[in-house]
């Protein structure tokens, strides 16, 4: 036949006979699989791989001889591929008559169900002068794939139809990213404008009263204003074709694919070698590409906006619209493995249900509250919780530089953790107004911050959707509120006003303090620290916070050999309100604030041991204090010192930060280029 080749599985040993397939040769064709050409009782089946220029079927053809094994060798084969492919075509001769209700053809019946395939319904194929069966099959993946099929009238072959059917290969469409936009960019603004005044003049924002009315009033406003002159609309987005990637990496790419399958064909060592040398050097030579790309289009901008912007398109940081919350990559039961369930109302906390506009006029007045706080400098310069340039890591690498320098003096550190039970539900109104006043705050304001805080109400509701009778919140902030968190910095401001002995840092409701003492003197240590501890509990009784020392934790920290003999020495644990805190030995807590400056002096060039250092000393360079050991060198602030030094002067000397770290990045870049090349 012209323009087709046979693919055959000729049968050896008894009988001349196989299997045979023709294949278009606008087709591209794979053997899978094949039964063995020995003659025996078992069936003889190919299975081929089909590949058009949109996609591939499995198609197999099979003859069971009568009264033949049953399917079993084929179905292994089979199971092995099937998965990998969508469609699925399977015909032959199997001499299992379907029209009848016997063994074989529940078998072939239940072969089909549990696959999930479709058996085209060409009823008999094969007569004879006194019966008609069905014994030659077409099945399929699934009806919708079906066009047509037919067989002839009359029988063809030794008494067997020749059966027909028009397939339709299933052809995955990709996935089209459409994102939805307000189109500003033929929006008159004017027109905007006017529509918007007009919208506003609305009698009912002049009569009406309740604020969630007006709230509801001027929203509906505003999105009708919008959606006439800036309509939402549809976009396509289409990724562009990768920067980096020229016409000479794909011709390499199709060299190295070339050099693959001769390896695999020949099974030659010395060419897979040739290949994996290849395979290595296309690697550097992408990685080289992108970044020399990166490089390229980052080099001239000097904006810092620009540069984040264009870091987005790259792909290299997540946009605004990017969610980022690591409860996307763990499923419900994951996270909640650890989690106990609210055994009774104790357990649980109030849920403030604040409208949009609320929290708009919320955060205006935080705003304010908090630069006049920030301005007189009025707030614990070591508290680190919902400030600007203070977080966990603040906190952090004060408390572990301070333990490391302990350490590399011979000291030990005594570190004392408090737990307060539900710090932002127990605040007192009065307390925190009283605070506000002694603050400087004036009476008007403080007025409004009364109205903020009292009148609320709250109810609670159990799984059954039943709800109990509103009652008056008399304590606490509104949860998920802007002010809530910087009333409770403010409550909370005074709680180590009376310390006498200890350092200390805060993180929000955490509170740990600490003492560096020489070995020896851990027993007087551990009195001071208890002093202070007990000046906690004070505050907290002064102030209506319940201390829950349960979960307040005590560690000793130090070179390994002083803590081991500190730890063999049965020590007195520190005492708080008659309850004894142990001992552990881990614990997990969760621009640059003022505390953390300390650990970087600038040089002084003057001071130097001759007059060639001096000059040899570059500018603002900073002082690296001398350490005795690793523990200390390995430090946050030895670290960072070291890594800022070693920086060119061009960057150390940059007139600002956006400048700083445009310079930082080139320099980044261009010391991985360096190191790809010398890997190459």
């Amino acid at each position: 036949m012209d323009n087709y080749c046979f693919i055959r599985n000729d049968r050896s040993g008894k009988v001349e006979g196989g299997v045979g397939v023709y294949i278009h040769k606008s087709l591209e064709c794979k053997v899978l699989a094949a039964s063995p050409s020995l003659f025996s009782n078992s069936p003889e089946f190919l299975i081929l791989e089909i590949k058009s220029q949109c996609n591939k079927a499995l198609f197999s053809t099979i003859y069971r001889r009568p009264k033949g094994a049953l399917l079993e060798d084929f179905l292994t084969q089979f199971e092995t591929f099937s998965h990998s492919y969508t469609n699925i075509i399977i015909t032959g001769d199997l001499n299992c008559n379907l029209s009848s209700d016997n063994f074989e053809a529940r078998y072939l019946h239940e072969f089909i169900f549990s696959h999930s395939l479709f058996l085209v319904p060409h009823g008999n194929t094969h007569h004879t002068s006194h019966s008609e069966s069905w014994l030659d099959v077409a099945i399929i993946d699934s009806s919708e794939n079906l066009l047509s099929f037919t067989k002839t009238e009359t029988p063809l072959i030794a008494g067997h139809d020749l059966i027909e059917l028009n397939y339709k290969l299933f052809i995955p469409q990709p996935a089209v990213n459409v994102k939805k936009y307000r189109d500003f960019g033929n929006c008159d603004v004017s027109t905007l404008s006017d529509t918007l005044k007009h919208n506003l003049s609305n009698p009912v924002l002049e009569s009406a009263v309740c604020p969630n009315e007006l709230a509801s009033v001027l929203c509906e406003s505003i999105l009708d204003a919008l959606n006439c002159h800036a309509p939402v609309v549809p976009r396509e987005i289409k990724k562009p074709p990768a920067g980096w990637f020229t016409p000479v990496i794909k011709q390499r790419i199709k060299s190295r694919s070339r050099l693959y399958t001769l390896a695999k064909r020949t099974k030659s060592r010395a060419i897979l070698n040739q290949y994996r040398t290849l395979r290595r050097d296309i690697k550097l030579e992408i990685k080289s590409a992108k970044n020399t790309y990166f490089k390229s289009r980052l080099l001239n901008l000097t904006d810092m906006s620009s540069v984040w912007s264009e870091l987005e398109r790259l792909g290299l940081v997540l946009g605004k619209s990017t969610s980022t919350s690591p409860l996307h990559h763990f499923a419900a039961h994951q996270l909640n493995t650890k989690v106990e369930p609210p055994s009774s109302e104790a357990d649980t906390r109030p849920v403030a249900n604040l409208s949009h506009l609320s929290k708009v006029f919320e955060r205006a007045v935080a705003n304010q509250l908090n630069l006049y706080l920030e301005r007189f400098t009025l707030l614990d310069p070591f508290q680190a919780g919902f400030r600007k340039s203070h977080s966990t890591q603040t906190v952090l690498l004060k408390v572990l530089d301070h333990i490391r320098n302990a350490t590399d003096s011979r000291y030990v550190t005594i570190l004392l953790l408090f737990d307060f039970s539900k710090a932002f539900d127990s605040i007192n109104h009065c307390l925190v107004l009283t605070k506000l006043k002694r603050y400087g705050v004036s009476n008007e304001a403080i007025k409004w911050f009364h109205s903020y805080l009292t009148g609320r109400t709250q109810a609670e509701q159990d799984p059954n959707n039943t709800q109990s009778s509103f009652l008056q919140n008399l304590s606490g902030v509104p949860q998920d509120s802007a002010r809530g968190p910087l009333l409770f910095l403010i409550f909370i401001n005074d709680i180590a006003q009376d310390f006498l002995h200890t350092k200390h840092v805060v993180f929000a409701d955490g509170l740990q303090i600490y003492l560096h003492i020489p070995p020896d003197d851990v027993l007087s240590a551990i009195d001071k620290i208890t002093s202070d501890a007990d000046a906690v509990s004070n505050w907290a009784s002064r102030n209506g916070l319940k201390l829950n020392i349960g979960k307040t934790k005590a560690i000793i920290l130090g070179s390994s050999a002083y803590v081991e003999q500190l730890r063999l020495r049965n020590l007195p644990t520190i005492v708080i309100n008659s309850l004894s805190v142990p001992y552990v030995e881990t614990i997990l807590q969760t621009s640059v604030p003022s505390y953390l400056r300390e650990f970087f002096p600038e040089l002084d060039p003057t001071i130097c041991r001759s007059s060639r250092l001096a000059i040899a000393t570059p500018v603002s360079c900073l002082a690296v204090p001398t350490h005795r050991t690793s523990t200390l060198q390995n430090s946050f602030a030895l670290s960072a010192l070291y890594l800022w030094n070693s920086l060119p002067l061009s960057i150390r000397s940059a007139s600002s930060l956006d400048i700083f770290k445009t310079r930082l990045l080139s320099h980044l870049l261009a010391a991985e280029s360096i190191t790809i090349r010398n890997a190459e």
